[in-house]
């Protein structure tokens, strides 16, 4: 992954961590901090100044097996998102959202309800896309199945 230079396109920063697809990118508020996450696990917290990782969280959301399955289950993280005070916000394909206080520490964790909606029992809802409110009190997330998730952070 690189940090382009918008007028001339050239590279300003090799920011070369993940090992694997990256899936999202979010800014933080005051543009001195760029967030990826990716199908490796890893959420890493980029200063864009100096191109280094400030915070690198391996294994953000750590694969779970369902019973009964003995394969390898793929890790990921499949999406982040800043609130205005550089909270962080991920899920991924562990069922789970969770919220990261700006120094990476995990401040709060909220799992999916259980694949229970009708018609769905044998389908594996993940969580897709997550956002926090303008306040930061309130977390949200889109799943695969089309359902929209809140939690109270605090």
């Amino acid at each position: 992954m690189h940090l382009w230079e918008a007028v001339g396109g050239g590279v300003v920063l090799p920011l070369a961590e993940h090992t694997n697809a990256i899936r999202a990118l979010a800014w933080r508020s005051d543009s001195g901090v760029v967030a990826s996450c990716g199908e490796d696990g890893l959420v890493v917290w980029w200063d864009v100044t100096d191109g280094f990782p400030v915070v690198t969280k391996a294994n953000a959301h750590p694969p779970q097996k369902p019973p009964g399955r003995y394969d390898t289950v793929a890790n990921g993280v499949l999406d982040c998102s800043f609130g205005l005070a550089g909270e962080l916000v991920t899920c991924g394909r562990d069922r789970t959202v969770k919220v990261w206080k700006a120094d990476g520490g995990e401040k709060r964790s909220f799992a999916l309800p259980d694949d229970g909606a009708e018609g769905t029992s044998r389908i594996r809802v993940l969580p897709t896309r997550v956002a926090v409110s303008f306040d930061g009190k309130t977390v949200m997330a889109g799943d695969s199945a089309g359902w929209l998730h809140a939690w109270q952070v605090d």
